[in-house]
């Protein structure tokens, strides 16, 4: 299964429109690298991002919203494979992707409860 690597910031500072990552994914012995760049960013609301390079494309944007003392969260994700990852069927490219930001999210969730 492939696995989506820790983004590394590569633009200095806090986080804002234009500030960029390096991530990377593997596959078997593959490496494929990318960078993607903070295009939308509200504090506390919305963050959205986008591939500047790399071989595979995606737009991914979260939206957080207040609802009776609980945190809302609507994660967006529309992903163009390269050639070489479309020979990974679609619905298993898709249970991958969906597995790989669960588990993201469900850490996130944890490390969010540990600071209030």
């Amino acid at each position: 299964m492939p696995q989506i690597g820790i983004a590394t910031q590569l633009t200095p500072g806090a986080i804002a429109v234009g500030t960029r990552f390096q991530q990377s994914a593997k596959y078997k012995s593959a490496t494929v690298e990318g960078i993607w760049e903070i295009h939308e960013y509200v504090v506390d609301r919305r963050i959205g991002a986008k591939t500047v390079e790399g071989p595979f494309e995606f737009v991914i944007s979260y939206t957080f919203r207040d609802a009776n003392c609980v945190t809302l969260l609507t994660n967006l994700v529309q992903i163009e494979l390269p050639n070489v990852l479309q020979l990974v069927p679609t619905s298993l490219a898709r249970i991958v992707v969906k597995r790989e930001l669960s588990a993201a999210l469900f850490t996130l969730k944890r490390t969010l409860e540990r600071i209030i």
